[in-house]
């Protein structure tokens, strides 16, 4: 019968009242005193119990229903006395006179009334390693009891006792007697250091992200100090990617059938296109307004023998007369207004001879039109509003035109004195080239509802949606649907977000907001994922990426590289994240934190093993990420307030839940909700739920 007891937290808290029961009617005691007598059955019971979790289950599930037998007669007792019992030793703590106190045996578990004299100010669920004393209880009121709450409840003698206290723990060193918890938990971490020391390590080059991209940069500088300032490194829009060298096909595309013999490129930058144009042309003035951009330029095309290299601002300088061709690509977006737009394409058109041709590059951008593809950048233009203001320059005329999804290049003519304008030959292409990371996480597919930058501008909140992912992946176990995720399913979610303006925060992002209780700005969402399967890397990041978000992964540090064991009641455990692809995928900007050394759960494990799972978990992962890992998702969202405590001391500063609410100011950083987002919610279902919050 009992191997047949289901397992849950129903069902443990059914075995405990049965217990309960039992003991009630055979020592014929009320609950109150059953904490008192605990030696005329207690020994009998642990052995009893023992004996159940073997029958059930597991020791470590035995434990478990121990601890919570002892909490519920604890909870009927007024610890007039200490209660020692088998795993948990009941006492009050007068904030007047602080005890030390010395726990024996398998005792690992404080049930503590802090006490104003006869007064209940707190209960406590603590986890100890040791003898705790006076530091210890000042250390404690200080992170957790938080003294100018406290202070509320208590008497003036108390109030005076706390302030005292914070004055001297600010002041005390953290040492303590080799038995103490303090000397224990420091020793455990030492040992736990050392032999992750002598493990033998990972070496995998850091890939060094490029800089992010766009065009809204340097819009606060002189435009010849940027423009330096950007060329300090070498090719800073990676002019050979496949994408960029397209765009370069596309404008030689439409070049005249004439051969030009006189032809000016405005903005070379270090000429990766020069290269191209100048076996196309008979004379090419190259010129740009970064001298770096320009040097590099001379090197690259020193076979050329009919480029002239030249500094020009484009919007102060005057532009050479009597041009046959005029190229001016991507660099329109960098103009202030409508009206610096309309100047400079107005000299363009005064520079070309009649019958010269112009040719323009540029991207379409969300701000020229919502509704349509377009990258995110804070220019005040782009190519639709470009096209735009150069079809009204008297005389010129777009004579043919490429458009793609993401970009348009256009060949203006200028007219002849009695020329009539010519109906443009538009050609719709593909872009078929890979688009890499940089340029695609500002591209918006099928347009925007909102811009980041609009709402962040204009939006504030109390709240943050959490978002909890376990598996991306098409296939697996039938029992295990709901934690996993189909890529298309999470492809579409993402581009929801992307496309109504929500902005990627991480949990260090989070704490700050909340210990601050400064309102979110925008349309924050924190993007988690538990456990650190392998289908992360393959199917979450990619698009992650696409959309501009990142992703905080919470590793189960001793399986890394191992299959999800805690998986396997329901079939073949899937494939973990192996510590390279950790270490690259951090260096590509996810961030992770820690599930715990080996996934348990919790309430199951004595102190020391929970001590040693959360210290063992975050000093694995700091020796791979060399980073700190400050945040801890609970296996199976169990939080309590022994782990809570126990944490905080081992470092943590941010504890996540499974209680599927949404994070706000007002929660406690040591146990903040998420919201799990189960393989059958549909994407309309999704932007609903996520609509809201809003």
């Amino acid at each position: 019968m009992l191997a047949a007891w289901p397992g849950s937290a129903t069902s443990d808290d059914a075995i405990i009242e049965i217990l309960l029961d039992s003991i009630m009617v055979g020592t014929r005691l009320v609950p109150a005193k059953l904490a008192g007598r605990w030696n005329q059955y207690g020994a009998q019971l642990t052995d009893l119990i023992k004996e159940i979790g073997l029958a059930c289950r597991t020791p470590a599930w035995a434990r478990k229903i121990q601890y919570g037998f002892e909490r519920k007669i604890l909870d009927y007792d007024d610890l007039a006395s200490p209660r020692e019992l088998s795993l948990t030793l009941g006492i009050r703590v007068d904030l007047r006179w602080l005890p030390r106190v010395h726990p024996t045996g398998s005792i690992d578990r404080l049930y503590v009334y802090v006490c104003d004299g006869p007064h209940i100010l707190r209960l406590l669920d603590i986890g100890v390693l040791g003898t705790v004393g006076v530091k210890y209880w000042t250390r404690l009121i200080s992170d957790h009891l938080r003294f100018h709450q406290i202070q509320k409840g208590a008497s003036k003698t108390v109030q005076l006792k706390l302030a005292m206290y914070e004055q001297v723990f600010r002041r005390w060193l953290l040492e303590e007697d080799a038995g103490s918890h303090v000397r224990q938990r420091t020793e455990l971490f030492r040992k736990i250091a050392s032999e992750i020391s002598v493990a033998s390590k990972v070496a995998v080059p850091l890939t060094t992200p490029r800089p992010k991209r766009g065009c809204e940069l340097g819009r606060n500088v002189p435009r010849e100090r940027f423009w330096e300032e950007l060329f300090d490194e070498e090719d800073p829009w990676n002019y050979h990617s496949d994408y960029e060298q397209e765009k370069y096909r596309k404008q030689l595309e439409l070049l005249p059938d004439q051969i030009p013999a006189n032809a000016l490129e405005l903005a070379c930058a270090e000429g990766h296109f020069t290269d191209l144009l100048a076996p196309k042309v008979e004379h090419l003035i190259a010129s740009d307004i970064s001298s770096k951009a320009l040097a590099r330029a001379l090197s690259r095309c020193s076979r050329h023998l009919n480029i002239d290299f030249t500094w020009i601002d484009l919007l102060s300088d005057e532009l050479p007369p009597n041009m046959d061709l005029i190229v001016c690509s991507e660099v329109l977006y960098y103009l202030a207004d409508e009206d610096e737009l309309k100047a400079v394409l107005e000299k363009l058109a005064k520079s070309l001879r009649p019958g010269g041709s112009l040719i323009l590059t540029h991207a379409f951008v969300l701000k020229d039109n919502l509704t349509r593809t377009g990258f995110d950048w804070e220019n005040p233009f782009g190519a639709e509003k470009i096209s735009i203001v150069a079809g009204r320059v008297g005389d010129m005329a777009l004579d043919m035109s490429i458009q793609t999804e993401l970009y348009r290049v256009d060949r203006y003519k200028r007219l002849c004195a009695t020329e009539s304008p010519p109906v443009p030959h538009i050609i719709k292409a593909e872009v078929t080239a890979a688009i890499e990371p940089e340029v695609a996480r500002l591209i918006v597919p099928g347009g925007a509802v909102a811009r980041r930058t609009h709402v962040l501008q204009r939006e504030t909140r109390q709240h943050v949606p959490v978002l909890m992912y376990h598996r991306i992946a098409a296939d697996g176990p039938a029992g295990l649907a709901r934690f996993r995720v189909r890529p298309e399913l999470f492809r579409e979610q993402m581009l929801w977000l992307r496309r109504n303006g929500y902005h990627a925060i991480t949990s260090e992002q989070l704490a700050w907001f909340v210990a601050n209780q400064h309102p979110f700005v925008g349309r924050p969402v924190l993007i988690t994922f538990d456990d650190g399967y392998r289908d992360f890397a393959e199917y979450a990041w990619p698009v992650l990426q696409k959309n501009d978000f990142t992703a905080e992964v919470f590793l189960v540090a001793d399986m890394v590289g191992k299959t999800a064991d805690w998986d396997h009641d329901f079939g073949p455990g899937a494939p973990l994240l192996n510590h390279a692809e950790i270490v690259e995928l951090a260096a590509q900007g996810v961030h992770f934190g820690s599930h715990l050394a080996t996934h348990p759960r919790n309430d199951e494990l004595s102190t020391s093993e929970l001590a040693d799972e959360l210290i063992r978990s975050r000093l694995g992962l700091e020796s791979w990420l060399s980073r700190p890992v400050t945040s801890l998702a609970a296996p199976f969202g169990l939080i309590d307030e022994r782990l809570r405590i126990l944490a905080v001391e081992c470092g943590y500063k941010t504890i996540f839940n499974t209680s599927n609410k949404v994070a706000s100011l007002s929660n406690d950083l040591l146990d903040l909700p998420r919201l799990e987002i189960r393989g059958d919610l549909a994407t309309e279902e999704f932007a609903y739920w996520m609509q809201s919050f809003q």
